[in-house]
């Protein structure tokens, strides 16, 4: 079973009710959200015992992969300037 958004939808009566119907299946959870909370608990439903990971598949092995792009970005500095006479000086709308 692929399940996307797994984190919404997987807990509570949808994931109960998936799981009482195929009770055998293999459940594979897609999420950029995991959760975990006393009443939800993404890592446990998805995750292998024991592991504190959803997904060993990151960024970098997409990209060595080739299924994602290369993201390649420049910082950039901004040089501000304050006066700082002006910070609290109310001026009319």
């Amino acid at each position: 079973m692929l399940v996307d958004e797994c984190h919404r939808t997987q807990e509570k009566d949808l994931g109960a009710f998936l799981q009482a119907t195929l009770p055998d299946a293999r459940y594979f959870g897609f999420t950029g959200t995991p959760i975990k909370k006393a009443d939800k608990d993404t890592y446990a439903r998805f995750s292998e015992p024991g592991e504190t990971y959803l997904d060993k598949y990151g960024i970098d092995d997409a990209v060595r992969d080739g299924a994602t792009v290369p993201i390649l970005y420049e910082g950039r500095k901004t040089e501000w300037s304050i006066d700082e006479t002006e910070i609290d000086i109310q001026h009319p709308a």
